[in-house]
């Protein structure tokens, strides 16, 4: 990791409500795709990551592709 930008370390439930409502939790994400960030993650806050935004009534209320979901890991 690059030590010129701070690295964090997010709850599963910061990141799914960034990705799906936005405002502060959003904010971070977009720090983090902006690359003014590091984002420290697991395989298993992955996984679980993408088990929720996988979920039909999540995907459907929030209209969430399974492409978007991949494409989050790949800014």
């Amino acid at each position: 990791m690059d030590d010129e930008y701070p690295t964090v370390l997010l709850d599963t439930n910061v990141i799914i409500s960034g990705f799906i409502r936005g405002r502060s939790p959003g904010r971070i994400l977009d720090a983090w795709v902006a690359g003014k960030i590091q984002l420290a993650t697991s395989g298993s806050i992955q996984s679980e990551i993408r088990e929720v935004l996988s979920r039909e009534y999540i995907r459907s209320k929030y209209s969430i592709s399974p492409a978007l979901v991949e494409s989050f890991w790949l800014h």
